[in-house]
């Protein structure tokens, strides 16, 4: 499977599950004793910015790669915010890191691959 194929698969599945099913989600990722209203409206934003980036990357990934590189760094950093102050155990730190690497690594490998747009990359067009 190509990297862009799987970031859009990774994404869409989550962001469906997010948008239609957040206290399932919520509770995979760790929020025991069922999210409040807050945190499910959180996981529907969340939810909906994953499924607008699985269906608009593929039809443009060199204008969109990059956005999706930026917020799963984003991502990871928050992730990794959340781990030093938290301290949430080895289950947490990997909830909060582990996806958002995964999805960063994706993005970069689509951008660089051969077929995923990589020529549209602002500054990487051919001369």
């Amino acid at each position: 499977m190509k990297p862009l194929d799987a970031l859009t698969a990774i994404r869409g599945s989550i962001g469906v599950a997010a948008l239609f099913a957040p206290r399932v989600v919520a509770w995979s990722l760790g929020v025991r004793g069922g999210p409040g209203e807050e945190l499910r409206y959180v996981m529907r934003i969340w939810g909906a910015r994953n499924v607008v980036f699985a269906l608009a990357t593929p039809r443009d990934p060199g204008s969109w790669l990059p956005g999706n590189v930026a917020i799963d760094l984003l991502d990871l950093a928050s992730g990794v915010v959340y781990a030093r102050r938290t301290r949430p155990g080895v289950r947490g730190v990997a909830v909060a890191t582990v996806p958002p690497l995964v999805a960063a690594a994706l993005g970069t490998a689509a951008a660089r691959g051969p077929g995923a747009g990589a020529s549209r990359i602002p500054g990487d067009e051919p001369t």
